[in-house]
């Protein structure tokens, strides 16, 4: 299976800086990464992209992607635990507890909308 080098996403990177001529800010996104362990052999859960994608067309990805602003308003069973919160603020930018439930819950958003599971 062929993946994108550093110099592939490097190219695809100021290839976007020059077309809006402005430098780029990341967006909050989330990929979630689910293992079924039951068997004899280890299940992983992927999609496979569009064709016609432009970004990674035809490779398979783990189901995720960009945080919308509706995560945060979204009601939640239970609050984040400690360790797990702690890990989604680590870094740079604007960390808070309310950023991080909304990246676990675009999580969880994107592999329902993607898998179709919940």
């Amino acid at each position: 299976m062929e993946g994108m080098t550093k110099a592939d996403v490097d190219k695809l990177d100021k290839g976007l800086a020059v077309r809006s001529g402005r430098a780029l800010r990341p967006r909050d996104a989330a990929t979630l990464i689910l293992l079924d362990r039951q068997g004899k052999d280890v299940l992983v859960l992927m999609g496979r992209r569009h064709a016609r994608h432009a970004f990674m067309p035809g490779k398979f990805v783990f189901p995720g992607g960009r945080t919308d602003p509706a995560d945060s308003r979204i009601a939640v069973g239970a609050p984040l635990r400690g360790e797990e919160e702690k890990k989604l603020v680590a870094g740079p930018g604007r960390a808070s507890a309310a950023r991080a439930r909304a990246i676990a819950v675009s999580a969880i958003r994107e592999t329902y909308e993607e898998a179709g599971l919940l």
